[in-house]
């Protein structure tokens, strides 16, 4: 029976109607599951708040994908091919995807049925969606199942597995061609029915399911075995250089590769497109099928939403004695934190050790702030660890506040692959809050680097069966709220143990003009949330999902303030960030550009005449926009915002950028076999592009103009690249210096 449309993005009450929709599973060992999100498609269509479109660069197999092709009707998500002629296409097709990436330690479900006809790809699979790539190719892919019918056998030939396209680049196969690596099966089965597909995805590993029978691991290969943890098998040679990049270490040589999974944000993808073969042909009868889809559901173990730590020490001296004995002997993972506060650049060590005293490793901060980790023969350390090297970041100063927060992930079996990690990072106690564990296992990025550390600041790896039983510190500092548990939740600090709001944005707008700035929402659903607009306050209740836009009208400067958040159980929240409305009228100041072009390459041609600056993130055809400012004409105590307006999108998508600061001169000379490196260009921040044109962008680089006026700098050079969004897309913004335009790049400069 079909039940009405639920939408539940995070934890729900146990009281809850629904807490009785358990996943299918035989022979379940986990048993206590929570329901975490589900949509019945009850509807009369998609809920685009929820899911979105999944762009195929290209045509896949002659089919074009489109949103229209995705209909909701009779409580199924029905997604359409239809033979008709886009963009040059012979069919159009379907294909969405969840807009939250899955966490680890979820089981997803899918129950559907496949298009009935031939020449049709029917998917339930997994694949990055947060960070856009060249091609679909770049990316790693889970496919829990991916079938067409097999005309030969009268069945659906179903695969199964995983391909790390990441790879490609740096593999070469028997024929000397670059390859990628793959693992997965073959599964025949009845084409005719709904049936039940799911996955159980861990933090390192998953496991695939059909009607509730494990199918597969995702590691094993009869003739690769070991494949799946060394990227190696079929492949008799590497790139010597690029390989060794890819899957070398960084100065971590205890990191290895694990294909299948990485630490990339996956997200849920429902596909069907046309994929014709001798064994499955696609005829005329393939118009108007379609693949449905019942219900989609993600559940998350209890064990890894409680909030209770296994142990507290809200006052913490010289050493702590722990009530349970952890041990690295068998598989888990431990977290340990503690409330920070250095009173001097003394080293801060804080050293975990046996019921003798005897030390099993150590973290800590030295007289430098940089960070380490000592396990056993293995010091990882922030000065020379990938990719903490590349970072310009204090870790901790003096006489402020930090949670460090430390891992670790024991193993029972010691294999070659396999050893115990000890990770570490730290965050302003005042700051954003941390939210979701960060992934521990990487894998190669789109840069082709490997051995990141996925959100943990360091970490360290040894083979040991100790037990931690006491905890050491030493250094100038105070220790307080120390935890112990056994997930990540359970050891955050109380302030971020309950709901949180989040506000960013800065926008401008003529006089008279709507502008909005988004808020976050962490907790449960829905939410009640106070916020001040030049200090009147306003209040929105009942809202319903995590991510909502504030809309005012500006006829003057605006300050967006949070004030206070509460959830469904009325528990009051933590609020962080704040937002700009810049109105651009002839009350506030401005400075246009000295110098601004783009650049792209294998282009020799100067870009600083043209009337644009675009902005691409795809390699083949990148575009990277350089704009410089005279600081010295900066009138004193004002704030600064830059100022861009959008002329062309090409694709009417959302964009994220990075605005990064560079140390070296630009100038007219600039060229992309020219430019910058990248550790020359220092991220300052990053700006939110709107699916739109005719709109302003902009962000307040205020503290960062102060602190180059107080270095005695003369300019300030910024570089725009793409970061996040549809990478062959393209943006353009009209160019300040000389400029002929009404609405040129320009720094403003206001008392607000």
């Amino acid at each position: 029976m079909k039940r009405s449309l639920l939408i539940i993005m995070l934890i729900l009450s146990a009281a809850s109607a629904i807490s009785a929709v358990k996943p299918l599973l035989k022979n379940d060992s986990i048993q206590h599951w929570e329901l975490v999100f589900e949509d019945e498609f009850n509807g009369n269509a998609v809920d685009w708040k929820n899911w979105s479109d999944e762009y195929l660069p290209g045509l896949k197999h002659g089919s074009y994908s489109q949103p229209a092709n995705a209909e909701v009707a009779d409580g199924e998500l029905r997604l359409y091919i239809r033979k008709e002629s886009v963009k040059g296409s012979t069919w159009t097709a379907a294909s969405i995807f969840l807009n939250e990436p899955i966490k680890p330690y979820t089981y997803v479900e899918c129950k559907m049925k496949p298009s009935q006809c031939t020449g049709v790809n029917n998917a339930f699979w997994m694949a990055n969606r947060s960070k856009e790539t060249t091609t679909w190719k770049n990316r790693v892919e889970i496919d829990m199942v991916e079938t067409r019918f097999d005309t030969t056998k009268n069945m659906g030939n179903c695969h199964i597995g995983w391909h790390d396209w990441k790879a490609q680049p740096y593999l070469l196969n028997s024929k000397g061609q670059a390859d990628h690596v793959a693992q997965g099966k073959i599964i025949y089965h009845d084409f005719e029915k709904y049936e039940t597909w799911g996955i159980y995805f861990r933090e390192n590993d998953y496991v695939i399911y059909h009607n509730g029978e494990p199918i597969w691991d995702g590691k094993t290969h009869h003739i690769y075995p070991k494949q799946y943890y060394t990227g190696t098998g079929r492949f008799p040679d590497w790139f010597e250089k690029e390989g060794k990049r890819a899957y070398g270490k960084w100065g971590q040589d205890d990191w290895n590769y694990q294909s299948g999974y990485c630490g990339d944000n996956l997200n849920v993808i429902l596909t069907a497109y046309t994929w014709p073969e001798k064994w499955t042909p696609i005829t005329d009868d393939a118009a108007d099928k379609y693949m449905a889809v019942d219900y989609v559901r993600l559940f998350r173990p209890q064990s890894v939403l409680k909030k209770k730590p296994e142990e507290h020490f809200p006052e913490v001296k010289r050493a702590i004695l722990l009530k349970n004995n952890y041990s690295l002997a068998r598989d888990g993972n431990y977290y340990f934190s503690a409330v920070v506060e250095k009173k001097s650049d003394a080293p801060l060590q804080m050293a975990f050790a046996d019921s003798t005293g005897v030390s099993v490793f150590s973290v800590g901060c030295d007289i430098k702030n940089q960070l380490f980790v000592k396990f056993g023969d293995r010091t990882s350390h922030t000065a020379i660890a990938y990719p903490a090297t590349t970072q310009k970041k204090i870790y901790i100063e003096n006489n402020k506040q930090y949670w460090l927060v430390v891992r670790v992930s024991a193993l029972n079996g010691k294999g070659v692959f396999d050893r115990d990690a000890v990770s570490m990072s730290i965050f302003p106690l005042d700051g954003m809050p941390v939210g979701d564990e960060p992934y521990f296992y990487p894998n190669i990025d789109s840069l082709g680097n490997t051995s990141i550390n996925a959100g943990w600041d360091i970490n360290a790896k040894n083979y040991t069966d100790a037990s931690i039983r006491l905890v050491q510190l030493r250094g100038d500092a105070v220790v307080s709220d120390f935890r112990a548990g056994t997930n990540y939740r359970s050891v955050l600090p109380p302030v971020w143990q309950g709901p949180a709001a989040v506000l960013s944005g800065c926008r401008m707008v003529a006089p008279n003009t709507p502008a909005s700035v988004n808020v976050t929402l962490t907790g449960k659903a829905p939410w009640n949330l106070k916020y001040t607009v030049n200090g009147v306050l306003k209040e929105l209740t009942g809202i319903r999902y995590k991510t909502i836009e504030i809309t005012e009208t500006a006829k003057e400067n605006l300050q967006l303030k949070l004030s206070e958040v509460t959830d469904a159980d009325g528990t009051p929240g933590f609020t962080t960030g704040d937002a700009t409305v810049l109105v651009l009228s002839d009350k506030n100041q401005r400075l246009l550009p000295s110098f601004d072009t783009f650049i792209q390459p294998e282009q020799k041609e100067d870009f600083s005449s043209r009337l644009g600056l675009e902005i691409k993130g795809d390699k083949l055809y990148e575009r990277q926009a350089y704009i410089s400012f005279d600081i010295t004409k900066i009138p004193s105590g004002k704030r600064s915002f830059l100022s861009l307006y959008c002329t062309k999108n090409e694709k009417k998508l959302p964009m994220k950028l990075s605005l990064q600061y560079v140390d070296v001169p630009i100038s007219a000379d600039l060229r992309f076999v020219n430019k910058p490196a990248d550790e020359k260009c220092i991220e300052i921040t990053r700006m939110e592009v709107p699916a739109d044109e005719k709109v302003y962008v902009g962000a307040e680089l205020t503290n960062e103009i102060n602190y180059l006026k107080q270095l005695g700098a003369k300019t300030m050079n910024i570089r725009i690249v793409y970061v996040e969004g549809e990478k062959t897309n393209m943006v353009s913004f009209q160019q300040g210096h000389g400029q002929v335009g009404t609405n040129p790049v320009q720094l403003i400069f206001t008392d607000l």
